[in-house]
C-alpha cells in the first residue's frame, strides 16, 4: 500500500518492471487530476481525498459513528480533532479511539458507505478497476 501520489506511481513502475503476467492497478485519491493519473489507474470516488470524505462523514453523523465504533465520548473526541489537517485528523482519530488505522478505516468506511449515493459511487469505482483488469493482456 503506497502513501501519496508519487509513491503510487513509483510502486506501479516497480511492479511493471517485474514483467509479470499480472497487471498492477494504481488507485489515487478522488481529488487527483484525472488527466494526470495515466493508464491502469483509477481514482477513489467522491472527488476528494479519502480522509476528507471520512472526516466530513464523521462530523456530520456522530451518532451513527458512535454506534459503529462502540466508543464512548466520540463527540468530545471529534470536537478535539476537528481543526486538524485531514491527514492528521485520520491519524488522530485512530489514536484517540485507541484503535489501529486499519480499524479506524473500517469504521469510517462503513459510515461513508451507508450514506446516500455512496454505495453507487463505490460500485462505479469497483467497475472501473474491473475494466482495467479486463483490458489487461492475458
Amino acid at each position: 500500500m503506497s502513501g501519496g501520489e508519487g509513491e503510487v506511481r513509483t510502486d506501479l513502475e516497480a511492479f511493471d518492471n517485474l514483467k509479470l503476467s499480472l497487471k498492477g492497478v494504481g488507485v489515487f485519491d478522488g481529488d487527483v487530476n484525472p488527466e494526470s493519473i495515466g493508464e491502469n489507474c483509477a481514482r477513489l470516488p467522491g472527488g476528494k481525498a479519502v480522509e476528507i470524505l471520512f472526516k466530513e462523514s464523521a462530523m456530520g453523523n456522530i451518532a451513527r459513528l458512535s454506534e459503529i465504533s462502540g466508543k464512548e465520548g466520540l463527540p468530545i473526541i471529534l470536537n478535539g480533532i476537528e481543526g486538524a489537517d485531514h491527514h492528521d485528523w485520520f491519524e488522530e482519530f485512530a489514536k484517540e479511539l485507541g484503535v489501529s488505522k486499519a480499524e479506524a478505516f473500517g469504521m469510517l468506511f462503513r459510515l461513508w458507505i451507508e450514506l446516500e449515493q455512496n454505495e453507487e459511487l463505490a460500485t462505479e469505482f469497483v467497475r472501473s478497476i474491473q475494466d482495467i483488469v479486463d483490458a489487461a493482456p492475458h
